[in-house]
């Protein structure tokens, strides 16, 4: 019988040693997942990582579009407001040209009014005078030659 004990002793340290074995294989299992090198954990990440390059190329590929995009709508709102500001300026110039000419030419309307009228002043003043040195004659005349002046 001590054969037979010894037997199931032994066979007793075997398991113990076997299920030490799972363990410590399990542990280094356990350790390699930690640390991200265990074959079946990459080999398992494969696709993940596949995955995840497809995401960041589309994601890349979106920002550049994005941004040509938004290259794209800055040159056309900084065209827009150049064209906006020449627009402006140049109605306002042609504004201010207008209300020049008109002022200018009721100016000028001014002086050539004045200078109708300096002219008729004058002219009146001349008739006057011419009338007011007939007259003179005329009684020079009348009186005999002698004039009251």
């Amino acid at each position: 019988m001590e054969r037979r004990e010894l037997n199931v002793r032994e066979l007793l340290e075997l398991e113990r040693q076997i299920y030490q074995e799972s363990i410590d294989r399990v542990l280094k299992q356990q350790e390699e997942l930690s640390s991200g090198v265990l074959d079946d954990f990459v080999r398992r990440c494969r696709p993940f990582e596949e995955d995840r390059e497809r995401e960041l190329q589309v994601a890349k590929n979106q920002l550049q579009f994005s941004q040509q995009d938004a290259l794209s709508l800055l040159a056309f709102d900084l065209q827009q407001a150049d064209d906006v500001f020449r627009t402006q300026k140049t109605q306002l110039k042609r504004k201010l040209l207008e209300k020049v000419k008109r002022k200018r030419a009721m100016i000028e309307k001014r002086l050539q009014l004045r200078g109708k009228t300096f002219a008729k002043v004058i002219g009146e003043a001349v008739a006057t005078s011419s009338s007011e040195n007939e007259a003179e004659f005329q009684l020079s005349t009348l009186d005999g030659g002698a004039t009251n002046t």
